[in-house]
């Protein structure tokens, strides 16, 4: 484990089966552990974020602190958020309430109810108020039919305020998840202090589904507990989502077609055949297999030396001279294509569809809710042209 306590579990094919299915049910493993001691790490993040805002963002980190500043991530304002600023996927929707079956009774200034599992907070935490340990109780959160599509499902088990108490208390061992009141699936959590994150498919409804879809719900049940060492509640410090639907442009935003003509991207339908790069600096045509829509709260928009603009989520990747950028390389890495992509920088340099060399002049990050559009799936490759640059598809990992 290095200095920042974050390691990563590679599982194999990221969804694990269990042969020991529950009434039929696939069990899955965390994907992905992140176990952080917040309570020791949080002092230094702190620091290391003073240091930042005093220089500017100029400073420069020894390794220690890159590692301390990471576990935090940069984009937040304070160490125990679980979202960090700009673009994410909830800026395109989430759950609109969240039901517990039984909350612990408030304790003075200190309430267990069900919304503190999704206040993006680790400072708070749900716990369940039946008698024992809480199995059988259960979250419900509750979707609107357009809410993004789900894909990952992160938990922060137990209480994560300090270890005394992430001990002190009953963690989930296994939880049965349901959608829409029907088990699918049974996850089967680690006994870590951190963030663990599940795949267990796609939930919710696309596009294509949009004449169909209704309001939707998850609920995650308690099977099974690992017990506290001085009291039986169980918590859960946060259950959080992420997903589809995010790599998007705005309206308007124009597409190069094979034939050369433009097209807006909210015009944009299956079977259309689009220019794509190929060898050299020609254009090859490429057909469009899919495409979606969603609505999204932050932009950022891209100025250019030419004149030229291109407004988009923050996660969506751009080809410049120096390979795939965006915005937020984090958030891009969620999906299959869009691996070693790095941060735009002013004076970036960007090649063109028509063979020009552009420089990037300014980015622009605003909040401007608006519906926005963009290309899930093409015939042969993963490349489009948006307003006269390379952009990627929205391709999710498996």
């Amino acid at each position: 484990m290095n200095n920042r306590h974050l390691f990563l579990l590679a599982l194999a094919g990221v969804f694990i089966s269990s042969s020991c299915s529950v009434a039929g049910l696939r069990e899955y493993e965390p994907s992905k552990v992140e176990a952080v001691n917040f309570e020791k790490d949080a002092a230094g993040w702190y620091s290391v974020q003073k240091k930042m805002k005093q220089s500017n963002y100029t400073y420069k980190l020894t390794a220690d602190e890159a590692n301390i500043w990471e576990v935090g991530d940069e984009t937040k304002d304070d160490f125990w958020q679980t979202i960090g600023g700009g673009d994410s996927w909830y800026n395109a929707g989430g759950p609109y309430e969240i039901i517990a079956s039984s909350s612990l009774k408030d304790q003075g200034k200190y309430s267990y109810k069900a919304g503190n599992a999704h206040d993006f907070s680790l400072k708070t935490m749900w716990v369940e108020g039946a008698k024992g340990q809480g199995v059988g109780e259960y979250l419900l959160y509750k979707f609107k039919d357009k809410s993004p599509r789900v894909t990952d499902i992160i938990i922060a088990n137990g209480c994560v305020q300090s270890e005394a108490l992430f001990h002190a208390n009953s963690r989930v061992k296994k939880f049965k998840v349901y959608y829409n009141d029907e088990p699918i699936a049974i996850l089967n959590l680690r006994d870590v202090m951190g963030l663990q994150t599940f795949n267990i498919g796609t939930l919710g409804y696309g596009w294509e589904d949009e004449k169909n879809a209704k309001d939707w719900t998850l609920k995650f049940e308690i099977m099974e507990v690992y017990p506290g060492s001085k009291y039986e509640d169980t918590a859960i410090s946060e259950l959080y989502f992420n997903g589809l639907d995010v790599l998007c442009f705005v309206k308007g935003t124009k597409v190069k077609m094979a034939d050369g003509t433009e097209k807006n991207i909210e015009a944009l339908k299956a079977g259309d055949v689009v220019a794509t790069p190929s060898a050299g600096a020609q254009l090859s045509a490429d057909t469009v297999k899919s495409v979606a829509k969603a609505f999204h709260k932050v932009y950022v928009t891209y100025q250019f030396k030419s004149g030229k603009s291109l407004t988009c989520t923050t996660d969506h990747a751009i080809l410049s001279t120096k390979g795939w950028v965006s915005f937020d390389p984090k958030k891009s890495f969620q999906y299959a294509n869009a691996k070693g992509v790095n941060k735009i920088s002013v004076g970036d340099e960007f090649k063109r569809a028509d063979g020009s060399v552009d420089v990037l002049v300014k980015c622009d990050v605003a909040e401007d809710p608006q519906e926005s559009y963009t290309v899930t799936g093409l015939s042969r490759g993963d490349v489009f042209v948006a307003n006269g640059f390379f952009v990627k598809v929205e391709v999710l990992n498996k």
